[in-house]
């Protein structure tokens, strides 16, 4: 299931579940209510259906993969059989397992099997380790002594060959950065990754840990790209904060998910995205414009701000801007 949708599945019923409760509560203005605020901050979270779904379509896909080895020798069928005759090799030749290089072409030779279990691999949904995988215990099982340096660099090996692309793809196009249970499942299987990569395959680590602040950066620009032209000061008062409350809001929880990951991803990194590019250029701005027409909504919206970052970081120079904010905003 594609995240677009997802998102819109997400939206649908979060827009819902509000007009319910302002009917029943007799609201007609746009003021924010705090229990209004406190459902868009916590309510984007996969539905029973969606998940449903998302496995029916996983079993069929696992269901119609099962018939690639079907005609495949058994000696060949499964990633042990492979490995436990390349072992062989090195038990009974191992001067000619080191003169081939055999070490160094496991990985791709290993990589088709990886790939064929991983088909259903969604961590987003089943959050399985990677030394949980049947792939990485069969090998495992197969050397549980291990062999020299290089030899225990296979499993690291298949994991930046093989299932950091898969998961590249799997934050593109399935992670929904606003939804804290989902991204509370991306920092879990990260950090079991990176635990893999971080010191025999730092390039591959680096790389991993961009496509997300990569993810996190088009998804706070996306959102508040309409706070951008508000800020301007273009649009009537009312209609700024019409328009703009509901993105800032998923600002503000995509930054407080965000830090989620303060002890994966340098610390610099993350207040870049978060700090500096998010709440400097977009969402302050937007405070600022707001406060001219209603001063207490934008207290309130700051105060949401202001909380969505760790309390370390509030001695930043860079959050001083909208400290100061809130207090001037306080104190009127």
């Amino acid at each position: 299931m594609g995240r677009e949708r997802r998102m819109k599945d997400r939206a649908r019923r979060r827009t819902n579940m509000l007009m319910k409760r302002r009917e029943v509560k007799g609201l007609t203005d746009t003021s924010p209510d705090p229990v209004d605020i406190e459902e868009e901050m916590y309510t984007s979270e996969e539905s029973e259906g969606e998940v449903e779904k998302w496995t029916k379509t996983r079993d069929n896909l696992i269901s119609e993969s099962k018939e690639v080895f079907e005609d495949v020798k058994e000696e060949y069928r499964s990633i042990a059989a492979v490995y436990r005759r390349m072992l062989d090799w090195r038990k009974n030749f191992h001067r000619q397992y080191k003169d081939a290089y055999v070490t160094l072409s496991l990985p791709r030779l290993l990589a088709p099997y990886v790939r064929h279990e991983i088909i259903g691999w969604d961590p987003l949904v089943d959050g399985q380790a990677v030394e949980n995988m049947q792939w990485c215990m069969a090998l495992f099982q197969e050397d549980p002594d291990g062999g020299d340096e290089e030899d225990d660099k296979l499993i690291p090996s298949i994991v930046a060959e093989v299932v950091c692309p898969q998961v590249k793809d799997i934050l593109n196009t399935g992670w929904d950065p606003s939804s804290t249970g989902t991204t509370q499942r991306v920092s879990g299987f990260m950090e079991d990754i990176l635990i893999y990569l971080t010191e025999t395959h730092p390039d591959a680590a680096k790389s991993l840990c961009n496509e997300l602040c990569n993810c996190l950066t088009m998804e706070l620009e996306r959102h508040s790209a309409a706070l951008g032209v508000l800020s301007k000061g273009d649009c009537p008062a009312r209609a700024a904060y019409k328009a703009g409350r509901s993105s800032f809001l998923k600002c503000c929880k995509i930054i407080k998910n965000a830090c989620m990951f303060k002890d994966l991803i340098k610390a610099d990194s993350l207040q870049a995205i978060t700090v500096k590019a998010a709440t400097k250029e977009m969402l302050l701005p937007f405070l600022q414009v707001l406060r001219a027409q209603s001063s207490q909504d934008a207290s309130v919206l700051s105060k949401v701000l202001w909380d969505s970052f760790p309390s370390e970081w509030r001695g930043l120079s860079d959050l001083q801007p909208l400290e100061a904010f809130r207090k001037a905003i306080t104190s009127a």
